[in-house]
């Protein structure tokens, strides 16, 4: 029965975010207004969660540089420059002329944007925080592919997410297990449950 609405809940989750991000977003995930260049081809990415779905999508041969984290995660990077997420060097970022910068919302954890002067200078820079949800997760994939006007990849990727863990849901044998899986997620994911009792 909890497979069955886990499973249940999270469709309907992908169907509402699906919904939610089919055009060129104008807004990014933190809720700052981005006017986003029609096809990114030199994208900075600080953001090692985003790298990853980047490489999922194919983009990887648009990254020209990258945060130091990413390369322990998605191979391939080591040759790109990498920076320091927290503290980047600005002047050498813009020397890039990236079209795109993707960032994380830890970049600002001080107070200040250490990004500003990009804005300033008219590069686009986005910024996806962390989710804390499933749906905060597939939303960020949405919205990432749709940077790069590739929405129909990016509901693919969610969808196999979606499967993969419905898959794994019902391969599972063991109700207790089922229970203690809801119960860990739970438990990671606070939020979900007021998301799922809405």
């Amino acid at each position: 029965m909890k497979k069955s609405l886990l499973s249940l809940l999270l469709v309907l989750a992908l169907s509402l975010s699906l919904c939610a991000f089919a055009e060129t977003p104008v807004t990014d995930r933190a809720g700052n207004p981005v006017t986003l260049p029609a096809d990114p081809q030199k994208v900075v990415c600080l953001n090692s969660a985003a790298c990853q779905t980047l490489e999922t999508l194919g983009l990887l041969d648009r990254l020209v540089a990258v945060d130091t984290y990413s390369p322990m995660y998605v191979s391939g990077l080591d040759s790109l420059p990498q920076f320091d997420m927290m503290n980047p060097d600005i002047e050498q970022i813009a020397g890039l002329e990236p079209d795109l910068v993707i960032i994380t919302g830890m970049s600002g954890i001080s107070g200040d944007n250490p990004y500003q002067p990009l804005i300033d200078l008219g590069v686009c820079v986005v910024d996806i925080p962390s989710s804390t949800s499933i749906q905060g997760v597939e939303e960020d994939i949405l919205f990432l592919a749709d940077c790069f006007g590739m929405h129909e990849d990016g509901q693919a990727v969610v969808e196999g997410q979606v499967y993969a863990i419905d898959n794994t849901a019902s391969s599972l044998a063991n109700e207790h297990i089922v229970d203690a899986l809801v119960e860990m997620a739970l438990a990671v994911y606070p939020d979900a449950y007021a998301e799922l009792a809405k």
